[in-house]
């Protein structure tokens, strides 16, 4: 299967069951495809196993205990004010030279608009506040901040350079190979695509790939392990330098912000990335070739 294909496919059939205990592990599967096309991303929620559940909820509710609220939202801020300058400052964005040179001018307004959409679906949230993250029903999350966010992906793929291999998850064939009892393995085919085998164990009546249970424990361990070092990381120099990171991140998006013209857009972020390199000791000044000189040859 395609890299894009490969990267998607266990993410889905990680949480690829249903609340029939009884249906098969192909119709499982083939059903969550199906619900995830008609745009009930809970249906990932309700999938997993009662304990896989409640394990996804401690850990959420671990990090929001442990998180800084001061940090956190701040860091939203300024994925909030980035999201905002992509919006309202297109056109002078890809109008930049550095941004035209990188992209050779052939990025599609269509493509441009569904990136921005999928970070503002996740700006406007429950995750851009700690508050909301720690009041947060994830099956509620899912079923209208993930189905968003599944329709979105889903357009960036057919928007690509290269065409996804079907048009919708159900397109995805899905074939049972064997089943003995609580263990199975089915083969997944996506157009022209080498088909690819599963292997799926049932944990609690739902039907999970079997190398994803099988590491479940150690990697719930693993992860409140790491959330539970996050005090200790936070400390009051490290905050002050983060806080100061970010209050300059949010002053440099407010010049991008506030231009009115591509000349002026150009010169607030040549000023911008001209500071930043600085800093790494890098040439001051980020703002596209000087005049006369973008044909230079050394």
């Amino acid at each position: 299967m395609t890299k894009s294909l490969r990267l998607i496919l266990p993410a889905i059939i990680i949480l690829g069951a249903c609340s029939s205990e009884s249906a098969g592990p192909d119709a499982v599967v083939q059903d969550v495809f199906k619900s995830l096309d008609e745009g009930h991303a809970e249906v990932l929620w309700d999938a997993l196993p009662s304990s896989y559940q409640t394990d996804i909820k401690d850990v959420v509710a671990l990090f929001a205990q442990n998180m800084d609220e001061e940090l956190y939202d701040k860091g939203f801020s300024v994925v909030n004010k980035l999201v905002n300058v992509l919006q309202t400052k297109k056109t002078y964005i890809l109008g930049h030279p550095m941004i035209m040179g990188m992209t050779e001018g052939k990025i599609e307004d269509e493509t441009y608009d569904a990136i921005v959409k999928t970070l503002a679906t996740y700006t406007t949230s429950e995750l851009s506040t700690l508050q909301g993250v720690k009041t947060m029903d994830i099956r509620s999350f899912l079923q209208k901040t993930g189905s968003n966010a599944v329709t979105d992906i889903q357009k960036l793929t057919k928007l690509g350079d290269e065409a996804p291999p079907v048009e919708r998850f159900q397109d995805i064939t899905v074939e049972l190979v064997n089943q003995s009892g609580d263990m199975a393995t089915v083969k997944l085919t996506a157009g022209e695509e080498e088909p690819e085998e599963v292997e799926l164990t049932k944990v609690e009546g739902k039907w999970i790939p079997k190398d994803i249970a099988d590491k479940w424990p150690e990697g719930i361990a693993e992860a409140k392990t790491k959330l539970n070092e996050i005090p200790n990381e936070i400390t009051p120099e490290t905050k002050t330098q983060a806080m100061m990171g970010m209050d300059m991140a949010l002053s440099a998006l407010g010049q991008l912000e506030s231009a009115q013209s591509q000349e002026e857009f150009n010169t607030a972020l040549g000023s911008i990335m001209g500071m930043a390199m600085g800093g790494m000791g890098g040439p001051p000044g980020m703002g596209g070739p000087p005049q006369g000189m973008e044909d230079t040859e050394e």
